[in-house]
């Protein structure tokens, strides 16, 4: 993976900047399999950049300005990414786990496949095409998308998690967990079916 000092980086990001406004000597940023690990990019428009495959670990996007941009396949577990605007980003098949998103912008995002385990979902805007669901159902956290459900920090489809054994939920949790399964599964199953196809 590509790694950039904080110079270099700041030069890929003026450049976008002048892409995005249209001069002659801009340039769309490529930033697709760099290693971005505990950047600082609070603030940073980032509007139709390519980060597909980056490793942006523990990277501060606080703020940023992500619309539009391709961030499939990204590693951003513990990124912050509060108060960062996604909407209409391609957050597909990325690891989100432990992120924060307090306040972030999630309309009309592309989660499928995203591993949402024990992020930080306090505070998003409910609106028209987010299609997440946050319920705090007694010990677990759990978030619901169309294609994931993560219950604390198991993530698994649908279609597994109503095939697990309970043998299969007691190896993930404890016999404790294995009570709250049966407690709340059919209230996870119906907030499922009320998601967006």
């Amino acid at each position: 993976m590509k790694k950039y000092t904080k110079e270099e980086l700041q030069e890929v990001i003026q450049k976008h900047y002048l892409f995005l406004q249209g001069e002659d000597n801009g340039e769309r940023a490529n930033l697709s399999y760099t290693d971005l690990r505990f950047a600082d990019l609070r603030y940073a428009n980032l509007r139709y950049a390519n980060l597909r495959y980056a490793n942006l670990r523990y990277t501060d996007l606080r703020s940023a300005d992500l619309r539009y941009t391709d961030l499939s396949s990204t590693d951003l577990r513990y990124a912050d990414l509060s108060f960062a605007d996604l909407s209409s980003t391609d957050l597909s098949s990325t690891d989100l786990s432990s992120a924060d998103l307090r306040y972030a912008n999630l309309r009309y995002t592309d989660l499928s496949s995203t591993d949402l385990s024990s992020a930080d979902l306090r505070f998003v805007p409910a609106g028209e095409n987010i299609r997440i669901k946050t319920l705090q159902l007694g010990r677990y956290l759990t978030t619901i998308t169309k294609d994931t459900i993560c219950v604390g920090c198991q993530a698994a489809t649908l279609e597994e998690w109503q095939g697990f054994s309970d043998r299969e939920i007691l190896n993930m949790a404890d016999k404790q967990g294995l009570i709250w399964w049966k407690q709340w599964k059919d209230v996870i199953f119906k907030v499922h079916s009320t998601m967006e196809s």
